[in-house]
């Protein structure tokens, strides 16, 4: 299943697909549920960012907000899966329709302590931007994200709200607790620190097509597309992030840097699929590593694979 999803959502990058909007007539449509994003799909007429990821569609619901109108308001669950490994879930909200009056929009659209946050408003909007460390328990594994969080506010009850988690497990953090994700934390901590550093300006950015999307709705997917992808997140060579490899694969190099002893991963440079790799740490010594580390990449490449190479970080 995981497979196919990846094969299929990598298949619709490449042709042509019209826009298709996640509700109709107030109800999710049909077929949505389990079943996979398109790149033009959206909610409520909102642009949904993707990040060069393939997204399955968890749970869809709608709710009537009252108020001096109704509202009518969409709510998206979507998850990324690569391998067994969860990258990353993202939660969309926006309304369906505006209300019909022009009341002058009020209130904070997030307010809170985060790691990092900005807001801002006028007469008429209100955006935030925050980053935030949150834990749960998925399938009996508890996991641990960082949180970037994009909401945009508007008159008529127009809004769209962003909660973007990245499981840190998959950037590059596999031993990781909500402490070390504390501000006092992460300033004693060079790898938290730059990448909360990396993932604030890319957060910025994210925000700011948001905000470009919410007023512009009828080019939002062309906008969203100028964000950078959400492997860019991940500290490793530029050489292997450019080249489409496969998260899972990006992730463990990143996390060659948690692994004192010697460690190795080795690669096969496929990318129209699943890259197959293989690592291995804290061994005797660097070249049983670097063995190892070939021959557990040489069990997984297909026999049509080129064959298993060395990362080299350095």
């Amino acid at each position: 299943m995981l497979r196919r999803l990846i094969v299929l959502t990598l298949w619709c990058f490449s042709c042509s697909i019209y826009a298709a909007e996640l509700f109709v007539d107030n109800k999710p449509r049909v077929g949505l549920v389990s079943g996979e994003l398109a790149p033009t799909d959206t909610l409520g007429g909102y642009a949904i960012f993707q990040g060069g990821l393939p997204w399955l569609v968890v749970k869809a619901d709608f709710q009537l907000e009252i108020g001096s109108s109704t509202l009518p308001i969409g709510n998206v669950q979507l998850v990324s899966i690569q391998g067994d490994n969860l990258v990353a879930a993202h939660f969309i909200r926006a309304n369906l329709e505006p209300r019909f009056n022009s009341d002058e929009w009020r209130g904070g659209p997030c307010d809170g302590k985060n790691l990092y946050e900005r807001t801002g408003r006028n007469r008429t909007a209100g955006t935030c931007v925050f980053i935030n460390p949150r834990e749960a328990k998925i399938s009996g594994r508890t996991i641990l994200f960082l949180t970037v969080g994009v909401i945009q506010a508007g008159l008529r009850g127009d809004h769209f709200m962003s909660l973007l988690d990245l499981n840190t497990s998959m950037f590059g953090f596999e031993w990781v607790s909500p402490s070390d994700w504390t501000a006092e934390n992460i300033a004693k901590d060079p790898r938290h620190k730059e990448f909360l550093a990396r993932t604030t300006a890319w957060a910025e950015r994210y925000a700011g097509a948001v905000e470009r999307a919410f007023h512009n709705r009828n080019d939002g997917v062309l906008i969203m597309n100028e964000v950078p992808p959400i492997s860019s997140l991940l500290n490793v060579p530029d050489d292997l992030r450019e080249k489409g490899y496969s998260i899972d694969f990006l992730a463990a190099v990143a996390g060659m840097a948690e692994h004192q002893k010697y460690s190795a991963i080795a690669y096969s440079p496929v990318v129209d699929r699943g890259t197959p790799w293989g690592r291995t740490n804290n061994q005797a010594s660097q070249s049983q590593a670097d063995e190892l580390a070939i021959e557990g990449c040489e069990r997984k490449r297909l026999s049509s694979d080129p064959k298993c190479i060395l990362v080299v970080t350095q």
